[in-house]
């Protein structure tokens, strides 16, 4: 219960902050490289009347520059090479954040399961009379640490799968890009194809959902020596007179004492764990985005 308690706040928080930076660099991303969409370019071109050349050139087409080196392809390259980094990007600001909330349980919760307490409110009160406020946020760092690349990786993952998912999908409904110009002027049957190659609800959240798995256990591999770091931080033992070691001393103590084989103890029972977690969460999350994004279209095609 407490894990619950504790995570669907935190889940929120850095779905939150998440989302927000995503669509920040994002939109910065199309900022610098000119791209914008439909919308945006009828809304620009009305107001730029009398105003679509500079220098001989065309400016609403965005194929102009100084140079003539930025051109309309030479955005667009940029742009896909620069979008995939969003995730990453937008997953550190989101356990920047939600780790500040995170933390303090999973310090108790981790003390309590390596039998230092015997629970939950046994170890805040103890832990509170000896090491005060900063004692829950031991290993602050260290979870940091291992929680940004395990998002970076899970969310760039599962986006570039979903993208793969998509390509496929296109392949098979137009097999011959050359068959474009064919498919406009075939009396709708085309947009059929296209259609017919659209998943169903069903097949959508199954797909999702092994998207989702694979994109865990992607994570949960490459960060797994970090978590055993997180890990032996949070569960030493305060002794008089002796400071907690940081991340950089517990490395080297446990690379001294145990190799490196010690980095991969609990590889096994993380990847039963997380697989599954990660497959649930992200078909929840993209649930709700859809659910987000299908409201806030509704709204403003309302306010119209």
């Amino acid at each position: 219960m407490v894990s619950i308690a504790v995570s669907a706040p935190s889940s929120a928080i850095f779905l939150t902050a998440y989302e927000q930076a995503k669509r920040a660099v994002e939109t910065t991303i199309n900022t610098l490289t000119g791209f914008r969409s439909f919308e945006t370019r009828e809304h620009s071109r009305e107001h730029t009347v009398g105003r679509e050349s500079l220098a001989g050139r065309d400016v609403g087409s965005g194929k102009w520059d100084v140079d003539g080196w930025w051109t309309e392809e030479k955005r667009a390259q940029v742009r896909s090479l620069l979008l995939p980094a969003a995730p990453a990007l937008a997953a550190v600001a989101g356990n920047v954040v939600s780790s500040i909330v995170r933390v303090p349980p999973e310090v108790v919760k981790q003390r309590v399961q390596a039998g230092q307490f015997r629970g939950f409110l046994a170890a805040v009160t103890s832990m509170w009379r000896a090491e005060g406020l900063l004692g829950f946020y031991t290993g602050y760092s260290t979870m940091v640490a291992r929680d940004i690349p395990y998002a970076a990786i899970q969310f760039t993952t599962f986006e570039t799968l979903k993208r793969r998912r998509e390509r496929v999908l296109a392949a098979r409904a137009l097999p011959n890009p050359a068959s474009f110009a064919g498919l406009a002027g075939s009396g709708g049957h085309g947009s059929k194809s296209v259609a017919a190659r659209q998943l169903s609800h069903g097949e959508l959240l199954l797909s999702n959902m092994w998207i989702g798995a694979m994109a865990g256990a992607m994570a949960t591999i490459f960060t797994s020596p970090l978590d055993v770091l997180k890990t032996r931080v949070m569960t030493q033992e305060a002794s008089p007179g002796q400071a907690y070691l940081g991340t950089r001393q517990m490395l080297a103590k446990v690379w001294a004492e145990e190799g490196i084989v010690a980095f991969g103890r609990g590889m096994a029972p993380r990847l039963l764990y997380k697989v599954p977690s990660s497959a649930v969460f992200l078909v929840c999350y993209e649930a709700m985005r859809r659910i987000m994004y299908t409201t806030r279209y509704a709204t403003a095609r309302r306010d119209e």
